[in-house]
């Protein structure tokens, strides 16, 4: 089996982190980047940032807290081409496109063209199916999903050997990391400062 990725998630607001969408999991007392440093010193491989900004002046907010925080894939207020650039410019592996906005599938191309396909992603969550074929024929590095919609969608995603990672809230994910279509994990279930990353890899199959 190759080798599988541990992906802790902040969800960063106000310049608060949290583990969870619904900002109801404070990560320790908010700061993001000891969270982040938190998580890389218990052998997390990358580290998920969902930028959740509302304007000008919390996003540059958030783009301060990106600069310190190493690797990390980052999304979640991408509006235009210059979003992406900012993303990738404050030090970004992967700048992340949402299938639930439409601004993002339609500058796919374009933004994949200009920065590379290997430095894009995909949050899928089924909202516009055409998008995962969108990011199969741009070549996009990783699609970010959920494990019931990577069930429902195994078959273009194996068709097309798409590398995924998949947010799951369970604690036994043995089996599913397994696919071979299947990079890694995120999710609560990794994103507690207390998971020990580096032993859960050794316990993998």
């Amino acid at each position: 089996m190759s080798y599988k990725k541990l992906i802790p998630n902040i969800y960063l607001k106000d310049e608060k982190a949290y583990a969870d969408k619904d900002l109801s999991v404070l990560l320790g007392n908010g700061d993001a980047v000891a969270a982040a440093n938190r998580f890389s010193e218990n052998g997390a491989d990358e580290i998920l940032v969902m930028d959740l900004s509302y304007d000008d002046d919390s996003h540059e907010k958030a783009i301060g807290i990106l600069r310190q925080i190493t690797p990390v894939l980052v999304g979640g207020n991408v509006k235009r081409v210059e979003d992406i650039k900012k993303y990738l410019y404050a030090g970004a592996k992967t700048a992340l496109l949402e299938d639930v906005k439409e601004s993002n599938l339609l500058m796919m191309k374009e933004v994949a063209d200009r920065f590379g396909a290997a430095k894009l992603g995909l949050v899928y969550t089924g909202a516009e199916k055409e998008a995962l074929d969108m990011a199969a024929d741009n070549q996009l590095s990783v699609v970010i999903l959920s494990e019931k919609q990577f069930t429902a969608d195994a078959d273009l995603i194996s068709a097309n050997q798409m590398n995924c990672i998949v947010n799951t809230e369970n604690a036994d994910f043995t089996a599913l990391i397994t696919n071979e279509n299947i990079g890694g994990v995120t999710g609560l279930s990794v994103s507690a400062l207390d998971y020990d990353a580096m032993q859960a890899k050794q316990e993998l199959p």
